[in-house]
């Protein structure tokens, strides 16, 4: 048996359910702090500005090769699916 369950009452329709209305109405004020400015190229010694360069110029070429090594590695996996399918299709 199954016992009568008292009536629900009805519950006021929500106005704002978004979270900047909760934080309004919570009194809450979460924000980040600002991020820090970057440092302007007028800023850095001639030294720092060299050695910048130099390290831009670096992963350049690191990321060229790294771009090449995958480029040839996709041709070698599209060349031994290719063989593969031929011997597949052989038998």
């Amino acid at each position: 048996m199954i016992p009568d369950l008292p009536e629900l009452t009805q519950l006021p329709a929500v106005k704002a359910a978004g979270t900047a209305a909760l934080d309004k109405a919570l009194g809450y004020q979460f924000r980040m702090p600002p991020l820090p400015g970057m440092a302007s190229v007028e800023g850095m010694s001639n030294d720092r500005r060299e050695a910048a360069a130099k390290y831009a110029a670096d992963m350049g070429a690191a990321f060229y090769i790294t771009k090449q090594q995958q480029k040839i590695s996709r041709k070698r996996a599209r060349a031994k699916g290719r063989a593969a399918q031929r011997l597949a299709e052989r038998r």
